[in-house]
């Protein structure tokens, strides 16, 4: 490839579940001028965008769309030293964005510290971001966010599987990770509970009062498992009963960051 060649940027990964950015089914990197991208983002459920002004005052997108390689995603390599921006010629900033641990339909991203170190965590439109610490012993995952004076745990579950590309059942990942994406895909309600404790995170942070008798019943509002609060009111457990934790799960210090063994902050982005 030489400079000045036209070509399509391929974007995909490994990741099973579809319409994610980092999907297995690979789609082109379209920029789409103001006319076209909102009704490709309306019709395609493929679209992710990254909007950008032009100067007349409309917008441009970066969206993933489709496969096949048209005007729209026709790029051209240029050293960044010989770019002029000119009239027929728009300068677009590309932000490279991390890839989630755990994405719920965009609206929730989980970033571990090794994810973080290849992008930002954010997202297109209003969000929130809950820093956290996370860790994990004798089977239970442990979340806690300096906003709240409690730490949340959520057990790991010696029945906890899920399924892969072909639908068949397969044990939850060993990784620092798996174990907490597991949730979302086998749809437990302990992720529901996640979401919450980040939700109420992200609510104080912006100035609103800590209900906790509220959090606790919001918690508790589930068929499958109890809520227990220890005696100091720091520590909430997430309890399913009749169900055995799985001891084998791999203990994870609480400073523990996977790439660089040093204390790094975990997130999680809440977006609407």
């Amino acid at each position: 490839v030489m400079w000045g060649d036209e070509i399509g940027l391929s974007v995909g990964g490994t990741n099973s579940r579809p319409r994610l950015p980092d999907s297995e089914e690979r789609n082109l990197l379209s920029c789409l001028p103001p006319q076209e991208w909102g009704a490709a983002e309306a019709g395609n459920p493929n679209t992710n965008t990254n909007n950008n002004n032009d100067e007349d005052g409309g917008s441009s997108s970066w969206c993933v769309v489709q496969n096949e390689w048209g005007t729209n995603e026709r790029l051209q390599l240029i050293p960044v030293d010989q770019f002029v921006p000119g009239p027929d010629v728009q300068e677009k900033e590309l932000s490279i964005h991390a890839i989630p641990e755990a994405c719920d339909e965009g609206e929730y991203l989980l970033h571990s510290p090794a994810s973080l170190q290849d992008g930002l965590a954010t997202c297109d439109g209003f969000h929130v971001i809950v820093n956290f610490e996370f860790w994990m012993e004798k089977g239970v995952m442990n979340f806690y966010a300096p906003a709240l004076p409690f730490a949340l745990g959520i057990p790991i579950l010696e029945s906890d599987y899920c399924t892969d590309r072909n639908g068949d059942y397969q044990p939850w990942n060993s990784s620092t990770t798996g174990p907490i994406s597991n949730l979302l895909d086998i749809k437990s309600a302990r992720w529901g509970c996640l979401i919450y404790y980040m939700a109420v995170a992200a609510d104080v942070t912006e100035g609103k009062t800590l209900d906790i008798g509220r959090f606790l019943r919001r918690v508790t509002d589930h068929d499958d498992h109890t809520v227990k609060i220890n005696e100091r009111m720091d520590y909430v457990y997430i309890d399913v009963e009749g169900k055995k934790v799985n001891q084998k799960a791999p203990e994870i210090p609480r400073d523990f960051c996977s790439d660089s063994n040093t204390a790094t902050s975990w997130c999680f982005v809440l977006s609407w």
